[in-house]
């Protein structure tokens, strides 16, 4: 059986795609699979029986789905996933997985995870599988707000989806921010940052909608947007927003 240890691992999303090294977003639940095959060996070469352990620790940033680990597998007080297959004949193979859900704690970073894999007396390969969340803050971090008051937001992303990709950015701000007109910029990579106004939706006193369809982007591009609003008399007693990125929040 062929079988490479290092590229065991794979991640999916709820429609079953597989989403290894793609975007994902707050909220969005990652399935993450782990391929086995008992492929040991005695000093002379000879397939032999072989116990198989794996290990897999919920990555920072998720939190584990209740009653989605497979094949008996238990979870550690620190978050380790492990499962053990008893002397396991030659060439035996199997699968095993897992189901997280991204939390707001990865916005902005990367959820990485990797798992061990030993078999028999071989020493554990580890396989890792990456997925970049995009990231949302308010950088001037004022002590208290009111109306006047200017916020600064940025949005980052990380381009997944090739060379010359299109990524759609929609910021939705709640009732009382109006954005300032040709404060937002955008950066591409090392690109120098560009005056790029987006698309205004709805009005101050129910919640605009701003949105920038971006294009021709470089892969792996990291993207970072950054625009002002301005707090008006319409705020309730606090103001937020939520963005998305190709529907990711």
């Amino acid at each position: 059986t062929y079988y490479v240890p290092e590229d065991a691992k794979s991640a999916v999303d709820g429609e079953g795609h597989d989403i290894s090294g793609d975007m994902v977003g707050v909220g969005d639940e990652i399935t993450y699979t782990i391929d086995w095959v008992n492929n040991a060996v005695d000093e002379k070469g000879v397939p032999v029986n072989a116990d198989v352990v794996i290990t897999d620790k919920v990555p920072t940033g998720t939190t584990l789905v209740a009653d989605s680990i497979t094949e008996g597998g238990t979870q550690g007080q620190d978050g380790t996933i492990t499962w053990t297959f008893k002397d396991q004949a030659p060439g035996a193979s199997g699968q095993v997985s897992f189901k997280v859900k991204v939390t707001e704690e990865a916005a902005g970073s990367t959820v990485n995870n990797s798992a061990e894999i030993k078999i028999g007396e071989n020493n554990p390969v580890t396989s890792t599988v990456t997925n970049p969340v995009p990231g949302k803050e308010e950088i001037t971090d004022p002590d208290k707000i009111g109306e006047g008051t200017v916020l600064t937001y940025q949005i980052s992303l990380t381009n997944t989806d090739g060379e010359n990709a299109s990524a759609e950015v929609v910021d939705n701000l709640t009732k009382g921010q109006q954005y300032n007109e040709g404060t937002a910029k955008v950066q591409i990579g090392e690109d120098e940052a560009t005056v790029t106004n987006p698309t205004i939706g709805g009005d101050v006193t129910s919640g605009q909608t701003l949105t920038w369809n971006l294009a021709d982007l470089p892969d792996n591009a990291e993207v970072v947007i950054t625009f002002d609003v301005t707090v008006t008399r319409d705020a309730g007693a606090s103001v937020d927003k939520k963005a998305t990125v190709n529907g990711h929040k």
